[in-house]
């Protein structure tokens, strides 16, 4: 045999070698796995996702698996499995040349269908379910309320949100009006829907703490049982520009087809934003993936977080702290998540929804100014780029770029602060702006919506863009912050340093106390496949002087007795004092020293005092009033009375009250009614569809705390007198008992007795302090005594309640009157103590002329067609009891 090259010959044997190696590995990889239990023989493993594997190994062949699967090709897998039911996914959610189905198959069929040479990728369908459930809301926090007082325009106004998950309750007051009812949502009605939906958009209109963020926008509701995005049609066809998701499936760390789907998604529809709650498992290791095992990180619920496009969002109490429950980052690949935390005390369900709502306040502002909807790209742009940052210098997994400030959000898009540009690969856009001096703090976001990826891809970034700033034409480049991406603790943990982003479609950039002067903003597109790269830049620039009472404004109110937090803004770096006064008083009074201003909020034991009142910050070069806000409790009122056409409500008194706002739900929302200056107010004619009154006191011409909606119509109130009534006769007399609808305004009450033409007085009840009031008459006359009350009230009006009849019998068993009668009037005839009799009407010459079966105890006999003359009345009881009596009739 001829022998080969010696470097032939190495060649071989170093290929073999590394053959042998790579087929060692398989082996030993594959054995590993499937002594492990996660992934099953038989299977083309690199088409399942990982819950799919997990699920496999822990059932048998034979039973079936819900799965979504991507496809290049319908015929070869319909010819593949005859029989088989397949759902379609028409709209081609991955923006690619691929076909996404549904459909249901046994773990024995599922082995074939991932060999397939058409299929490319397989997803085990789960059930998906809600977040925690939200505990209370705190609406100062986020700078909401700080929104809601300086621009009261912006409610989310024209604006549509759906909640995906099941329906929240469409009969609630809060949503009036303002449902956009879709065949998308499910038929289960759920209280944490209702929240959802309450937090982003409740109009507040059953008690003021159910206001939420935009609380105007309209509200739609979609099925969360597929996971997958709703169809384009959905969000087209009803308007919906924000969508949010809270709800998770369990931890999964990998890009998958929902991920895939939502990022396609968010580059047909560029306008739309997508906001997901991070999870409620911030302490639970994640099972798979590169992070497998780490406790606390990477543990966001449900691979559709995962994707790059939307955004997620954790939560922190009211002073700032993620709680321990709020998933964490990293995404699967390292990139940053949450990007954002806002207010969530019971969980990241609610701090989802606060953005949501924040998302359509900030809609509605672009909308204003410019015509269209904004890209979802420049949403978060800005609400990241203005976020504050709480934990770590710089960005981190565990809050992302910072806590939720929309007002902060709101100034950047209204002052211009911001662009919106696309790119192509290897160009550079230069975007110039100028700082001033003076200046702490230069913030820069760069965000774009980036092209799915394929799932299970090891990093999920397509186009990559570069983000510079280049201060004052220095040749010194600033590069933005980055997070170190290795799966131990400390290096999670470590704070952000300066580098190039490879794998974000985020990337900010802050530098603290920079010089005065122009300073360069450069976009690298240093990977663009597509052509060009729609991005958006925002910015903003934070003075060292500014301080900026953030709660309460002239809109709030605080409650006297208990501690409230308020809050504020600053970058003035120097501690100081907070001092409080009651307007009109001079003295200012010492409320905390030596505060540090970086802290944002004290908790203040309010003094017992209702009434107009200040605060005031106080350092070496900085004094800050607040505005003048109410300090009070809001009012109760009570529906008193419901007298036919007619509703009296009433409340408490209080001092340096100057007037009452009366409102009266609209077609949406509480809108005013009228003022008045007493604690009564009576509705004439009132609207049966409207139903609902709120008060609020005004001091000052300062509206107070406005009080809960009441529906007149759900309160168990009727008139003045309920119920009037005969309890029992004894020695002649009548004990009767009045019920009262209200003892309010009630000076005194008569008992009347009608005899001929005038009224008798019997008795007299002053004052009057119980609802329930018991009478007793003068001495009965035999026969009907009639009485009625006479209710006179406080301002000296008198009120007659209906009349009751008595009929007292005297030794008697039946009453017949009037005797004699008129043809024309007839008689009544009254049989004590009985329940039904027979009635039999005799002439003088023993003829029959009338009979009645079974009357009542109370009977009334025509007598038109009875001749004038005596007649004999025979009475028969059910007990065979006969009575007789004597009748004259005349004309």
């Amino acid at each position: 045999m001829k022998e080969l090259p010696r470097r032939t010959r190495s060649f071989r044997i170093y290929w073999l070698a590394g053959f042998y190696l790579y087929l060692m590995s398989v082996v030993t990889v594959t054995i590993q796995a499937q002594e492990s239990g996660v992934i099953p023989s038989l299977f083309a493993q690199q088409k399942l996702s990982p819950v799919l594997r997990i699920h496999l190994s822990q059932i048998g062949d034979n039973e079936m698996v819900p799965i979504e699967l991507i496809i290049a090709d319908t015929s070869g897998i319909i010819q593949s499995f005859p029989g088989m039911k397949f759902s379609g996914y028409s709209s081609r959610p991955f923006g690619k040349n691929q076909i996404f189905l549904t459909t249901s198959i046994s773990k024995k069929n599922l082995s074939l269908m991932s060999a397939h040479d058409q299929v490319q990728f397989i997803e085990l369908i789960r059930k998906p379910a809600e977040e925690l459930k939200q505990e209370g809301l705190d609406l100062t926090l986020n700078e909401i309320k700080l929104t809601h007082h300086r621009f009261p325009e912006l409610s989310g106004t024209n604006m549509t949100v759906s909640i995906k998950e099941d329906l929240f309750d469409t009969t609630d007051i809060d949503f009036k009006n303002r449902i956009n009812v879709s065949s998308m949502a499910s038929d289960k009605i759920r209280l944490h829907a209702t929240n959802m939906a309450s937090i982003a958009a409740g109009g507040g209109n059953s008690d003021p703490t159910a206001k939420g963020v935009a609380w105007d926008a309209i509200i739609s509701s979609s099925d969360f049982a597929q996971l997958l995005p709703d169809d384009d049609s959905y969000f087209l066809s009803d308007m919906i520009s924000v969508q949010n998701h809270s709800y998770g499936t369990g931890i999964e760390n990998y890009y998958g087809i929902e991920s895939a789907a939502y990022d396609a998604l968010c580059n047909r529809i560029p306008e739309l934003v997508h906001v997901f709650s991070s999870g409620n498992e911030g302490s639970v290791s994640p099972p798979t993936g590169t992070y497998a095992g780490l406790a606390g990180w990477a543990n966001l619920t449900g691979q559709f977080k995962q994707s790059k496009n939307t955004i997620t969002v954790g939560a922190t109490d009211s002073i700032y702290q993620v709680i321990n429950i709020s998933s964490k980052g990293p995404a699967y690949d390292g990139r940053i998540k949450p990007e954002i935390v806002a207010y969530g005390h019971g969980g990241s369900s609610g701090a989802a929804a606060i953005v949501s709502g924040a998302a359509l306040i900030l809609q509605q502002a672009y909308e204003n100014i410019h015509g269209s909807l904004p890209p979802s790209s420049l949403i978060k742009a800005l609400l990241i780029n203005s976020a504050k940052d709480i934990l770590n210098p710089g960005p981190d997994f565990t809050s992302g770029f910072g806590s939720l400030q929309l007002h902060s959000s709101l100034q950047g898009l209204i002052n211009e602060q911001f662009v919106i540009s696309g790119i192509k690969e290897q160009e550079v856009d230069t975007h110039d702006i100028t700082i001033p001096p003076g200046t702490l703090l230069l913030k820069v976001t760069l965000a774009w919506n980036d092209l799915p990826a394929d799932p299970l891809d090891p990093s999920s970034l397509i186009n990559d863009l570069d983000l510079r700033l280049e201060p004052n034409n220095q040749g010194i480049y600033l590069v933005p912050w980055v997070l170190k991406i290795v799966s131990a603790d400390d290096s999670l943990s470590e704070d952000a340093h300066r580098g190039i982003d490879s794998i974000n479609n985020v990337e900010q950039i802050t530098t603290q106390n920079p010089f005065s002067g122009v300073y360069h903003i450069n976009v690298h597109g240093k990977k663009v496949t597509n052509g060009a790269q729609e991005y958006s830049l925002a910015w903003e620039i934070i003075s060292s002087k500014e301080f900026t009472w953030v709660f309460p404004t002239r809109s709030d109110h605080l409650v006297p007795d208990v501690s409230n937090r308020i809050r504020w803004n600053s970058q003035a770096g120097l501690n100081g004092r907070i001092e409080f006064r009651k307007v009109g008083v001079s003295n200012w009074n010492l409320l905390a020293d030596d505060v540090d201003p970086d802290v944002g909020y004290y908790n203040w034991n309010v003094p017992s005092i209702e009434g107009l009142m200040q605060l005031r910050w106080t350092s070496a070069d900085t004094s800050i009033v607040s505005d003048t806000f109410v300090v009070a409790n809001p009012v109760h009122p009570e529906v008193e009375l419901i007298c036919g056409d007619s509703i009296r409500f009433g409340w408490e008194s209080k001092n340096n009250v100057d007037s009452f706002e009366i409102f009266r739900i609209g077609e949406k929302h509480l809108e005013h009614y009228t003022f008045t200056q007493d604690t009564v107010f009576v509705v004439h004619q009132p609207d049966t569809e409207n139903r609902h009154y709120a008060v609020a006191p005004y001091y000052n011409s300062i509206q107070g705390p406005i009080s809960y909606g009441i529906d007149y119509q759900a309160q168990s109130v009727g008139c003045y007198v309920n119920s009037f009534y005969l309890r029992f006769i004894q020695g002649g007399k009548a004990y009767l008992t009045a019920e009262l609808g209200t003892t309010k305004g009630i000076d005194y009450i008569e008992l009347l007795k009608f005899e001929d033409d005038t009224l008798a007085l019997q008795n007299v009840i002053e004052p009057i302090t119980d609802a329930s009031i018991n009478f007793i008459s003068n001495p009965l006359r035999r026969g009907p005594n009639r009485f009625i009350l006479k209710i006179v009230l406080l301002n000296g009006i008198e009120v007659f309640s209906d009349p009751e009849t008595v009929y007292y019998f005297n030794e008697e068993k039946i009453l017949i009157f009037p005797n004699p009668t008129l043809d024309v009037f007839g008689f009544t005839i009254v049989v004590e103590n009985e329940s039904g009799y027979d009635l039999e009407i005799y002439n003088m010459q023993g003829n029959k002329v009338h009979v009645a079966r079974k009357l009542d105890n109370v009977a009334q006999i025509q007598a038109i067609n009875f001749p004038p003359g005596t007649y004999i009345l025979k009475v028969t009881t059910e007990e065979n009891n006969i009575y007789s009596r004597i009748i004259v009739i005349s004309n």
